[in-house]
């Protein structure tokens, strides 16, 4: 699963777009909830994940990992939420 974050606000496709509902995704989501983290699920266009500030990717055996850039365009590798959101998870993994 695929999300993004612009100006501190996180986006991801919702299950109507055709995505698989992964176990790594909700507790995302659920993470986001907990920590008052703003959460869109919608339906985005290329050009609205390309104006993001940083990407990330989401799936059970890798968990969560950072984009570092698609299509010649960069993305932040230090962005706050996402470092929030992956020290979280790690922490989740670890109960």
């Amino acid at each position: 699963n695929i999300f993004f974050i612009n100006k501190n606000k996180i986006y991801t496709p919702s299950l109507e777009s055709g995505i698989l509902p992964g176990i790594v995704r909700e507790k995302i989501l659920h993470i986001a909830k907990q920590k008052n983290i703003p959460l869109t699920e919608g339906f985005f266009s290329q050009d609205e994940l390309m104006k993001a500030d940083a990407v990330f990717l989401t799936n059970s055996l890798m968990g969560v990992m950072p984009v570092k850039s698609i299509n010649g365009k960069k993305f932040k590798l230090d962005n706050e939420i996402f470092g929030n959101i992956s020290s979280l998870y790690k922490r989740f993994l670890k109960i």
